[in-house]
């Protein structure tokens, strides 16, 4: 634990925390509200069994594979998911860009703080019964000819956890959105996969989404992650720290974080490999 500890107090900015902006109370875990959650995962999980109705219907002749039939209510699930939080991205990004540094690194709690917002959790609790549902449904059709393999089950986790982070201790908010930014490129992704499933994997639409999907892939989960890693080391710890948190809570968190962009090197580094040699993109679902 030491170690993880040493890995904070040694990232870029650690050494200011006398200068942080004091919280008027220390970061303390304040739950998960059950009910909140609960709904929302019947909620993505009704959504998911409608879409599947929908999907068997409209494709009940030959014309759609059978992975389409099988697993394109997934996908549909994960488009859904995928265009919500990139709304939600945007909107967090863009109202905490000029914020504080304390309220970028811990919501503000107080009502009387400027910057206090009641619906600041409401996009992470919709990620959260996201990725469980699709969590299940991955593990029920694991494999990377179905579903997704070790490294959906590894992106999950991870995001599990920092989701987890930012609802009970309120940290890392404008991690969060930058976080959900990344899902845009999970829209061509997902679209990818109702192309390929419907007979149109050589057409100029499935040329456009492909284009579509590296682009925003490189931009979301490249460029803008690799700044919010170190725009989160340049000052995050030392805030959180300062405002109460547990050194070993802003060390997990940091660690998760660095980890995410690891991943998503990794799966970046599999678009170059089939961009150069043909193949279908691994991250996130298989087609």
């Amino acid at each position: 634990m030491d170690v993880l500890q040493n890995l904070v107090m040694n990232a870029g900015g650690v050494g200011s925390v006398e200068k942080a902006e004091p919280l008027h109370a220390p970061v303390e875990w304040n739950g998960v509200s059950l009910p909140t959650l609960i709904s929302l995962v019947l909620a993505w999980e009704l959504f998911y069994q409608c879409s599947g109705m929908f999907i068997n219907k409209k494709f009940a002749g030959d014309f759609a594979s059978k992975k389409m039939k099988l697993y394109g209510c997934s996908y549909a699930t994960a488009m859904m998911n995928a265009v919500i939080c990139t709304l939600f991205g945007a909107w967090g990004f863009i109202w905490l860009w000029d914020a504080p540094e304390r309220v970028k690194s811990v919501m503000a709690s107080s009502p009387q703080d400027p910057w206090w917002n009641p619906r600041q959790r409401y996009p992470a609790y919709s990620f959260l019964a996201w990725l469980i549902v699709d969590g299940c449904h991955v593990l029920l059709n694991f494999g990377p000819k179905k579903l997704g393999g070790l490294d959906v089950i590894v992106h999950h986790l991870l995001f599990l956890s920092l989701v987890v982070c930012n609802i009970g201790y309120g940290v890392g908010p404008f991690v969060s959105s930058w976080l959900f930014c990344g899902e845009l490129s999970s829209i061509p992704l997902n679209m990818r996969f109702f192309l390929v499933n419907t007979g149109r994997g050589s057409t100029p639409a499935m040329m456009t989404t492909n284009n579509a999907f590296a682009v925003t892939f490189f931009m979301m989960r490249v460029v803008l992650y690799w700044y919010g890693v170190l725009d989160f080391l340049n000052y995050a710890p030392s805030q959180m720290i300062a405002q109460g948190c547990d050194k070993l809570l802003v060390a997990s968190v940091t660690l998760a974080i660095n980890a995410g962009a690891g991943l998503n090197f990794y799966w970046f580094i599999q678009i170059l490999k089939i961009a150069t040699g043909g193949g279908c993109p691994s991250s996130g679902k298989s087609d």
